[in-house]
């Protein structure tokens, strides 16, 4: 089973609270956007091209880019996005293909990256910009047979510069635009009320914060492509969320201490689906279990298995009703298509200790059994629309076998008994046939 999937991500424990948030501008409605189109893009490039200022391909400004790679940002005409979905239907994760064109000197949104708090007790915010950042808009795509899309970033980042480096460039703009323009905008910024935490092992978080750790509402991203995306508690997942795995998977339900415990639904890679109750990022309660490859379970689970009461029907026709003891059969009735149903004990998995079969030919045996077979004592009767014209198997006229059995066979000492219910071979039978003295024809 795929459950394991929900606990795989736990909590980093060393943080560093990052206080800087990031306002994207957009200037395209610019009564100079044509002009700006020619000149702000082209002076950032001049500008790193001439060694005046430096490229950076993270927020942090730590990765410097060579001259190359930026040559490659600005002359990338034809670029192709692939957008995460899950399909309905079967549950499995997309990639959906967009391909699109672009035009660096089209460029008119941009990042700032600040940083700033809230003053006590006068509540204004003290902000200190970082850096800028010239953004692509991603395309995007509508969803298909009602699909749903993963959060996705809208903007691709191009590249970071320091803002200290390209203040004057930004100043000389501002002059020629005195409606939208950067002056203008950094004067509405405000400290948001979601944070950023960013852990020494890449994970990111954003979203609400309370002394330092997670709290409230947010979304969490683990460098190996998982997200988290609800509640938070003292750090860690408490409450309602979805946890989309990179595999595929996704969890939708209830949480507590970082781990599935409540109500909830795990969809698995394989079309799979389990929806019902959890504890401990484990299976726990009633629930229903349908598997991919069409088996259904639908019942009581202890301890991440199928435990107690519970009904299994497989693609197959086969259906068993009863008890289970760790994900197998322990008591109950087994009814196959072809007819036969078996009432009883079962052991790994298989009619075991005593139950009674009932054969699609009408037969019933009643009595002990071991791996499917009859083992043990037992009886087997011919069937009420065989009775006057079968015989059981070895022994002429009859009708009725009482006595021991080994793998599905008479052995040892038994009894037959005719029609009238008279004894007609009382002795040992060896591999399903009378042993001597020879079976006596009255």
């Amino acid at each position: 089973m795929l459950q394991g999937l929900v606990y795989a991500q736990t909590q980093q424990k060393t943080a560093k609270i990052n206080k800087q948030f990031s306002e994207v501008f957009d200037l395209s409605d610019n009564e100079g956007t044509a002009k700006l189109q020619t000149t702000l893009p082209a002076s950032f490039i001049e500008a790193v091209r001439t060694g005046k200022v430096d490229a950076y391909s993270d927020s942090g400004m730590t990765s410097k880019l060579s001259l190359t790679e930026v040559d490659e940002i600005v002359k990338a005409r034809h670029v192709i996005d692939t957008i995460p979905s899950f399909d309905p239907e079967t549950n499995y994760k997309l990639e959906r293909v967009v391909e699109s064109d672009f035009d660096f000197n089209q460029v008119h949104c941009y990042k700032l990256l600040a940083s700033g708090h809230r003053a006590v007790p006068d509540g204004r915010d003290e902000i200190r910009v970082l850096g800028i950042a010239p953004l692509r808009k991603r395309p995007t795509r509508a969803p298909e047979k009602g699909e749903f899309q993963l959060p996705t970033p809208a903007y691709q980042t191009l590249f970071w510069l320091h803002y200290d480096d390209v203040k004057e460039l930004l100043d000389n703009y501002d002059k020629g635009h005195a409606a939208n323009n950067f002056a203008s905008r950094l004067k509405n910024l405000k400290v948001p009320e979601a944070d950023v935490l960013d852990y020494s092992d890449g994970t990111k978080y954003i979203g609400h914060i309370k002394d330092g750790v997670p709290e409230g509402k947010g979304v969490k991203y683990w460098q190996d492509g998982d997200i988290y995306e609800g509640e938070w508690k003292d750090g860690k997942r408490n409450g309602k969320g979805i946890l989309y795995h990179a595999a595929g998977a996704r969890y939708d339900g209830e949480w507590k201490d970082d781990m599935a415990h409540g109500q909830g639904t795990l969809y698995y890679v394989d079309g799979g689906k389990y929806t019902g109750g959890w504890k401990y990022d484990l299976r726990d309660g009633d629930g229903t279990l349908n598997s991919g490859n069409g088996d259904k379970y639908v019942g009581h689970f202890e301890h991440g298995r199928q435990n107690g009461k519970g009904i299994a029907t497989s693609k197959n026709g086969n259906k068993f009703e009863g008890i289970w003891k760790e994900d197998e059969m322990d008591e109950g009735t087994l009814t196959l298509p072809n007819g036969y149903r078996y009432i009883g004990h079962f052991e790994q998995g298989k009619p075991g200790g005593k139950g009674k079969g009932y054969f699609s030919n009408g037969d019933i045996y009643e009595g002990e059994w071991k791996d499917n077979k009859m083992d043990g004592y037992g009886t087997l009767r011919i069937g009420e629309k065989l009775w006057s014209t079968a015989d059981i198997g070895g022994c002429p006229r009859c009708k009725i076998y009482k006595g021991n059995w080994k793998d599905g066979q008479k052995s040892g000492k038994g009894t037959c008994y005719d029609k009238n219910l008279e004894i007609i071979y009382e002795g040992r039978f060896e591999y399903d046939y009378p042993a001597y003295p020879v079976y006596p024809i009255r």
